[in-house]
């Protein structure tokens, strides 16, 4: 849902996820109130064995996709729609590359007043840009009203109202060379970056609208992204450097070729020392989860769902990560946290696909988001 209309043309985009050790690109069709369709997709590995900068090599393998980009998706989007050109942009950037905020902006005036859409502004701009950064994304999430919800504050008589903005920042070279690169894809250089809270408000109340208190976990290459949500609106964010990386290094020095299922594999085939290995992994991540939730138990009651976003085949091994006894005791209770895969599948309804293109969570939840 969004403060501003939106017109109902069908538009073609470009859909970008760069994550810690991919980037994925999609190019679709979206109209409002409508399902998105999934033209074309690719997603490529980001190199990890260089000794190159992180940046350098994350913006080599952009290249690398919009390269795919030109020479196969943009004939088959114009074939289709009789342009290779698309309106608009949209790039959902992951940890490490952008540091997202979520803050309560709150307006009590100690007498009722009337909620202006410049109170709206004034949250968003609460928040100082640091020097060499550029603010990628700036976002009124949702605002509390007298301790009611509501997505639609302006014009309404409240003694208080709490405002919650989201902002997000990354490197400014790095923000110039994206919008550079991406603006001759869009016929009015039209570049919008997103992170991953804007994208579950987008996503999540569609696919299963009973869920209102969740956490979100997105474990990728080399990082994880935790979101906490309550009562359908993020509240927290919190990202650390460790992903599926580790597991991974330890199962391919293990002869492994991917994860192994649960563990328990390794448990039987391999030496004492892997095993070990693959545990000491397992509490480094484990630990870092904890203690993030930890921090939020300071303000907020935990919710009792996670939605996990990471590889079809390593989500035992993160699963079984999540199941250690220092996370259960975070919720005082012997009942085992639900931990629930969030798949494409969820969103078949609003989401479709050409025949031969392969489904990508991420690029689905953000045709979604850049409809409008």
């Amino acid at each position: 849902m969004s403060f501003f209309g939106s017109s109902n043309k069908a538009k073609s985009v470009l859909l970008i996820d760069i994550a810690s050790s991919s980037i994925g690109a999609a190019y679709a069709r979206v109209t409002p109130n409508a399902p998105a369709a999934i033209l074309f997709s690719v997603r490529l590995p980001i190199d990890s064995t260089s000794s190159d900068m992180q940046s350098a090599l994350m913006l080599r393998t952009l290249d690398a996709v919009l390269r795919e980009l030109r020479q196969t998706g943009a004939p088959l989007l114009r074939r289709r729609t009789g342009s290779g050109s698309v309106h608009s942009v949209h790039v959902h950037l992951g940890a490490p590359w952008q540091e997202v905020q979520i803050e309560v902006e709150t307006f009590a005036d100690g007498k009722p007043f009337v909620f202006a859409e410049a109170l709206l502004e004034k949250a968003k701009k609460a928040a100082e840009v640091p020097e060499g950064r550029f603010r990628s994304e700036e976002a009124v999430l949702g605002a509390v009203l007298n301790g009611y919800k509501t997505m639609m504050p302006v014009g309404k008589k409240v003694q208080r109202a709490e405002v919650i903005v989201l902002n997000a920042t990354i490197e400014a070279e790095v923000a110039k060379l994206i919008k550079s690169t991406l603006g001759s894809f869009s016929l009015l250089h039209d570049v919008r970056f997103s992170s991953i809270p804007s994208l579950m408000l987008a996503a999540i109340p569609a696919a299963f609208p009973h869920e209102k208190d969740y956490l979100v976990l997105r474990v990728s290459g080399e990082a994880t992204e935790l979101l906490f949500v309550k009562n359908s609106f993020p509240m927290k964010y919190a990202s650390f450097p460790s992903g599926l990386g580790e597991f991974a290094r330890v199962a391919k020095s293990s002869g492994f070729q991917s994860f192994p299922d649960g563990g328990d594999s390794i448990d039987l085939k391999q030496k004492e020392e892997t095993d070990t290995r693959m545990t000491d992994v397992t509490r480094r991540f484990t630990s870092a989860v904890v203690q993030r939730l930890y921090e939020y138990t300071s303000a907020h009651a935990l919710p009792r769902t996670l939605f996990l976003i990471t590889d079809s085949e390593a989500f035992s091994v993160i699963q079984r990560a999540l199941n250690a006894p220092d996370m259960h005791a975070l919720w005082l209770s012997d009942e085992p946290l639900a931990i629930a895969a969030l798949e494409s599948k969820f969103f078949s309804e609003a989401v479709g696909h050409e025949v031969g293109v392969a489904e990508d969570l991420v690029l689905d939840l953000l045709s979604l988001k850049a409809r409008g």
